[in-house]
């Protein structure tokens, strides 16, 4: 199995010193990617961290590029998250807002986008995405890099048919590679897509674009594509919490509870059917 960026190469820390390694304190273990969007604020994929309970100690590191490093990364506790209360499994709203214990200062924060997603290139968009973990498939190979930033150039896409086999309600809240086999892995889930410099999309989850079920065990395979939930929707809902993050020009990303259970009701007829 893989578990980061797919054909991503190695980078320096200062190439993308935005990025964050989520930690769960008591194992150790790299529970996610995420990305430093204000000095003690940071932003990751929901399921990332809704998995967690009031027992569980999460921080992030900052800092480095190469986990065995760690102990030269500067490290904040994740005091408490808000989760977009419109996230259903996996949904166009997988997000989650981490508030740190301190303000980091071994990183810069990254500009969540406030630019309109352009027309010309609505399909054919080269962004990149940022990850950690490894890149081996399914042994560990002599030449395998493990436990490194990765970051690699993907093509994506955005709008009706961005991203095949997901709901129809989602669609224009989603971000998709163009390419199989090539973008996330599992330990990437969490961090942002960079576009024009600025953080446009968070690291979501792995689709087949044969929409067959199942769990997906190599992301290198040519039907498996990227997924990330697009931020200019979700701007006015960041906003309530990091003021530096300036509300949205024209989304509306805060739901009427009607609209939630409307929502909610789409996800469970699309199960049952």
């Amino acid at each position: 199995r893989c578990s980061a960026v797919v054909n991503g190469v190695p980078i320096n820390i200062n190439d993308a010193s935005w990025v964050l390694a989520l930690i769960h304190e008591k194992t150790g273990a790299l529970a996610c990617t995420s990305a430093l969007i204000d000095t003690d604020w940071a932003i990751t994929a929901a399921h990332c961290v809704e998995k967690f309970g009031i027992h569980d100690v999460l921080l992030v590191l900052a800092g480095i590029d190469r986990l065995e490093n760690k102990d030269a990364a500067q490290k904040a506790y994740v005091m408490y998250w808000h989760i977009h209360p419109c996230y259903v499994k996996e949904n166009g709203f997988d997000v989650a807002l981490m508030k740190l214990s301190l303000k980091v200062t071994s990183g810069n924060p990254i500009l969540v986008t406030d630019r309109v997603w352009p027309e010309e290139t609505r399909y054919s968009r080269q962004c990149e995405s940022v990850g950690w973990g490894s890149n081996a498939v399914e042994t560990a190979a002599s030449n395998d890099v493990r436990d490194v930033l990765l970051r690699a150039t993907i093509t994506v896409g955005h709008g009706p048919f961005g991203c095949p086999c997901t709901l129809r309600q989602d669609q224009d809240r989603l971000v998709c590679s163009t390419k199989g086999g090539f973008g996330l892995c599992k330990k990437d889930f969490g961090g942002v897509l960079v576009c024009d410099g600025r953080a446009v999309a968070v690291a979501q989850k792995l689709v087949r674009t044969t929409c067959s079920e199942g769990p997906i065990l190599n992301c290198r395979e040519d039907t498996v594509i990227s997924s990330y939930v697009y931020l200019p929707p979700l701007r006015d809902w960041i906003h309530q919490f990091i003021p530096s993050v300036p509300p949205s020009t024209g989304w509306s990303s805060l739901f009427l509870p009607s609209q939630a259970l409307i929502i909610w009701t789409a996800v469970v007829l699309e199960a049952l059917n």
